[in-house]
């Protein structure tokens, strides 16, 4: 049974499938998604970051910013073009598929705020970048973690409306 396929019970057969698709996300939707993502990701790292660094709340908070508006917008764009991949390949959102979209994306991630936390926090490339390789510890489970539980939510949410009409 594919993803997008829910069983339903009915009088003439004890278990039949019925399918339903699962509309493709809106400016609005991915917008949300990403504010979301960032917002939560903002209230865990910035007073982490601030302990972890001995810096101020300030300077951890206008990084956290920072790198969460960057990652606002590369969340989006790259969010648009695996979409667009895996609905021209037409894989399955599985384990493999999902943290290979994780990796991918905070490695672009990283080719980004890199050299912006250096310019930042007056630090060189190669401490800026072992400060961001640190942080790619909690967000590889978060990005894999968030996006699952977001999907679920989304498809829970469109189950519920097509089982309603």
């Amino acid at each position: 049974m594919t993803d997008n396929a829910i069983k339903v019970q009915n009088d003439t057969s004890p278990v039949s499938e019925l399918k339903f698709k699962i509309p493709d996300k809106t400016k609005k939707e991915r917008l949300f998604h990403a504010i979301m993502f960032e917002t939560i990701a903002l209230i865990l790292c910035a007073p982490a970051l601030a302990l972890i660094m001995n810096k101020s709340l300030f300077t951890s908070a206008s990084l956290t910013l920072m790198n969460a508006a960057c990652a606002m917008v590369m969340n989006i764009v790259f969010n648009i073009i695996f979409d667009h991949f895996e609905k021209k390949i037409g894989f399955t959102k599985n384990f493999k598929v999902r943290m290979l979209h994780a990796c991918l994306f905070e490695i672009s991630l990283l080719s980004l705020i890199v050299p912006l936390g250096a310019l930042l926090l007056k630090i060189s490339l190669s401490a800026s970048f072992a400060m961001n390789v640190g942080l790619i510890f909690f967000f590889l489970p978060y990005t894999y973690i968030y996006n699952l539980a977001f999907d679920t939510l989304r498809y829970k949410y469109y189950l519920k409306k097509f089982q309603t009409n």
